[in-house]
């Protein structure tokens, strides 16, 4: 079962892109497993994380931030893929929490974890 680091705000089931709404765009995270593709609609995470407890985890022992995790299953990481990933990252709103699986690995929230990285310093 996934956990939250952080407070718990549950987001509108809202499509577009953030230009397009102003707030958070739609997302499905796909990652691959020992039975294929598992796969996953953001919202319908959050809200079905909403009653797990919340924990602190340091950000240095999440694993996958070690990992070509927007590209592995995507497209070739060209530098204009890359700027579209900083962008994400300067533009994320940090009072959302991160989804943490059982497993440690992250099923939501890389974008904010990589802005607390680059600001910790």
């Amino acid at each position: 079962m996934p956990f939250w680091m952080g407070e718990m705000r549950p987001l509108p089931a809202i499509g577009g892109s953030m230009e397009e709404n102003g707030r958070v765009r739609k997302q499905y995270n796909f990652r691959p497993s020992t039975n294929g593709l598992d796969s996953w609609d953001v919202d319908k995470l959050i809200a079905a994380s909403a009653g797990l407890p919340i924990r602190d985890v340091a950000l240095d022992s999440i694993a996958d931030v070690d990992t070509d995790f927007w590209f592995k299953l995507g497209p070739t990481p060209t530098v204009r893929r890359i700027i579209d990933q900083i962008r994400l990252i300067q533009e994320v709103d940090l009072s959302y929490p991160i989804i943490l699986g059982a497993d440690g690995r992250v099923m939501d929230g890389m974008h904010r974890i990589a802005r607390r990285s680059s600001t910790a310093r």
